[in-house]
């Protein structure tokens, strides 16, 4: 079975369940709420792993759990 993985799902869904909000995430991880905009719509559609791992870890989720959110099966 082929795994697609969407960051922008990641993101949106992580965001929710955590009950973050752009402003949130950028004052604990220094990403401006403008960047955290651009990669929930999926303007901005390929962060390096360091941004990934930023966000994660500023949304208390380890880099495992963060993934599996944009996981489609």
């Amino acid at each position: 079975m082929t795994h697609k993985f969407s960051f922008k799902k990641a993101l949106n869904l992580a965001m929710i369940i955590m009950d973050v909000t752009n402003q949130d995430l950028e004052e604990k991880i220094g990403i401006s709420a403008s960047a955290i905009s651009a990669y929930k719509s999926g303007a901005n559609n390929n962060p390096t792993l360091e941004t990934v791992k930023k966000i994660s870890d500023g949304l208390g989720l380890s880099l495992t759990q963060f993934l599996s959110y944009g996981e489609f099966k």
